[in-house]
């Protein structure tokens, strides 16, 4: 599963954006639904693909773990 590190997840989603987003909607081509770990601080988070664009991709947090 990619990992990608994250600003601050923002409640129950977080958002990636920038040179990352662009990276999982082109190269990786990442889908809806798709799962992704992301990183803050020191926890990993599992997350799924909520809605994909050129400059932002939002996730939905499932789970968390240090």
């Amino acid at each position: 599963m990619p990992r990608f590190f994250i600003d601050r997840p923002e409640g129950a989603n977080a958002v990636i954006t920038g040179a990352d987003a662009v990276h999982i909607g082109r190269s990786l081509r990442m889908k809806l639904g798709d799962g992704i770990t992301l990183c803050f601080n020191g926890t990993d988070y599992d997350a799924k693909i909520l809605s994909i664009s050129d400059s932002r991709i939002v996730c939905e947090i499932i789970s968390s773990k240090p």
